[in-house]
């Protein structure tokens, strides 16, 4: 999530469950876009920006965004990626994640694909680590706030 009042990234904990590895990460990313249970927290995934599919290949998810995931600004962009790829990355059969939009590879800014990424490789601040999760039903989802002016981890139990 993202918090309203500070320009962090922040995390709740919620018990995920599926009956396939995709239907986890999807169930995941349901529950990002989901309200908080901290009411100074909002998804950091626009409501716009619908979830068109995630497979799973080996231990990368492949996660397919609709077309609306490109009318976010550069920083709503980058703390959405980074929230997702902290999120879906800290379910232990998760490695990395690649984002696609409308079927198509994220792009850098040089127009190459972005291509999977693993937690380690959102730098956001020094504060910010996802917890080893050792169950499929325990994950840290991360979410945005609406000043999108920086990131916070904060953990509740």
């Amino acid at each position: 999530y993202l918090e309203n009042d500070v320009i962090e990234l922040s995390s709740e904990k919620y018990n995920i469950v599926g009956k396939s590895k995709e239907e986890i990460i999807k169930n995941a990313l349901k529950t990002m876009k989901s309200k908080a249970k901290n009411e100074k927290l909002v998804s950091a995934i626009p409501n716009s920006v619908k979830l068109e599919s995630v497979t799973v290949d080996n231990d990368t998810a492949l996660i397919n965004f609709s077309s609306e995931y490109d009318d976010m600004t550069k920083s709503e962009e980058m703390y959405c990626r980074s929230a997702v790829i902290k999120t879906v990355t800290g379910i232990y059969f998760v490695d990395k994640a690649e984002i696609f939009v409308d079927g198509k590879p994220l792009l850098k800014t040089n127009g190459e694909p972005l291509g999977a990424m693993s937690g380690d490789d959102i730098i956001i601040g020094d504060t910010i680590e996802a917890e080893p999760i050792t169950s499929v039903k325990v994950i840290t989802l991360y979410f945005a706030s609406p000043t999108i002016l920086g990131l916070i981890m904060r953990k509740e139990e």
